[in-house]
Order: C-alpha cells, then sequence, then structure tokens
C-alpha cells in the first residue's frame, strides 16, 4: 500500500494515543494553550487554535519526534501532558486511515494511531 506511486501529498502522520483507565471512566481533556501544543507534541500552527475553539474533548495524544518509538512518545505524553510518574502501558491497537478534506485533495495525509491503554492512579 504504501510505495513511491502511491503515497499522498500530505505524507503520513504517526500519533500516540492513551486510553487511560481513570476512577469509573476514560481520561479526556480539553486542549488549551495552542502555543504549547504546537511547540511540545507538534499539531499544526493553524490546526491547534482552531481545536481549542471548537470546545471538543480529546485524549491525551502526542505526534512522534522524528525517529522516537511509539512506546516512547506515550510515556512522553504522560510525563508532559499529564505529570504522571510511571503507568504500565500496553499497545491496544493501530489504526490508520486517509485524512482527506474533500475541499483540497492535496492536503490528504495517511493518519497511523498507536493507541495504548494502561490504568491511571
Amino acid at each position: 500500500m504504501f510505495n513511491e506511486t502511491n503515497v499522498p501529498r500530505g505524507g503520513t502522520c504517526l500519533s500516540a494515543f492513551l486510553v487511560l483507565k481513570w476512577k469509573a471512566g476514560i481520561l479526556v481533556g480539553k486542549m488549551a494553550k495552542p502555543e504549547m501544543w504546537v511547540g511540545r507534541f507538534l499539531v499544526g500552527e493553524a490546526f491547534a487554535p482552531r481545536y481549542v475553539s471548537s470546545n471538543k474533548w480529546v485524549l491525551p495524544a502526542s505526534h512522534l519526534k522524528y525517529g522516537e518509538k511509539p512506546e516512547d512518545a506515550a510515556k512522553r505524553v504522560l510525563h508532559e501532558q499529564l505529570g504522571a510518574g510511571s503507568v504500565k502501558l500496553r499497545l491496544l491497537q493501530v489504526q490508520s486511515h486517509l485524512s482527506q478534506d474533500p475541499s483540497d485533495p492535496e492536503a490528504a495525509h495517511w493518519d497511523v494511531c498507536f493507541v495504548y491503554t494502561g490504568p491511571l492512579r
């Protein structure tokens, strides 16, 4: 599926998401400080402010840094976003899909998401 003739112009985004069990539910939050998300979690400069203003709930997540392993990105999210110490994480699943804005097919890109889970104490 991935070869030199089948790569969307927008490339590929690799992300680590955390599904953390907390009390009787799953930990979610709302994005704040879009400038921090751009610098620390590698979210696009145009995307972050729009997402903050949408008031949507999000799972803790980040794009991977160049050369970073998915599990290391998940641990970075634990530390930097949540201030959490050691949490035993396990890979829950890997998802991928083609993201495409119908009004801008040139911006299409693959999203590959590594989803980790664990208990948050």
